[in-house]
Order: structure tokens, then C-alpha cells, then sequence
């Protein structure tokens, strides 16, 4: 084993535990960019209030179920992200992951409800 293939498998894992820590918020925010962006799309080009609202709708279950996956299956999840399999730090990163995830599956909710509540071209306005 060379020192570039230590640093390749080092730089893995650091980038892997990011992305596991940041999960929930990366999907947070794609939901959030789908949900109005095509309720912006929905609104000024479509003249259509119901894509919007299936969008919205869509994008909030989808964002949910796979949160929902990912907390229920957190253990394969970072092993999927390359986080260590045994080491003291692992069960915070754990923790720290669901966390995240928990507040992020909040957010997803209070996009898709008020978005839900608000008439979706009045937004656009």
C-alpha cells in the first residue's frame, strides 16, 4: 500500500462522514428546489395551479419516505457512506446523522404544509 492509496481511503471517508452528517439537509434541499421551483414553473409558464400542487405533494412524500428509510437504516447508511465500522467516534457520528435528519425531516414537513396552505400562485406575486 503506497501513501496515495492511504490518502485516497482517508479522503473517502472524511467526504462519505460529510455527506452521512449532511444528508438530511442535502435532501431537505433538493425537496425545497423542487417544490418551488416547479411551483414557480407551475404558476408563471403552465397558468396551472394543480401542477403545483402535485408537485409540492410529490416532492414532500418522496423527501419523507426516504428520509424515513435513511433514519430507520442509519447503520447502513454510513456503511454505504464509508464511515468506519468500529471505532469510538462512529456511535456519535450515529447520533449526530439521525439528529440532523430528524431536524431536516422537520423542515421538509413545514415546506410541504405551508406550501400546502398558501395559495401557490399567490407566492409567486
Amino acid at each position: 500500500m503506497t501513501s496515495l492509496d492511504k490518502e485516497e481511503r482517508r479522503l473517502a471517508s472524511t467526504v462519505g462522514t460529510l455527506i452521512f452528517i449532511a444528508f438530511g439537509l442535502l435532501l431537505w434541499a433538493a425537496q425545497f428546489l423542487v417544490a418551488y421551483g416547479v411551483n414557480t414553473l407551475a404558476c408563471k409558464v403552465w397558468q396551472s395551479q394543480w401542477w403545483s400542487g402535485a408537485a409540492i405533494s410529490t416532492a414532500t412524500i418522496v423527501a419523507l419516505a426516504v428520509m424515513a428509510a435513511y433514519i430507520m437504516h442509519t447503520e447502513r447508511a454510513a456503511a454505504l457512506f464509508g464511515l468506519p465500522l468500529v471505532t469510538a467516534r462512529r456511535e456519535g457520528l450515529l447520533t449526530t446523522g439521525r439528529i440532523v435528519a430528524l431536524l431536516a425531516t422537520l423542515a421538509i414537513l413545514w415546506t410541504g404544509i405551508s406550501m400546502a396552505f398558501i395559495d401557490a400562485c399567490v407566492q409567486g406575486r
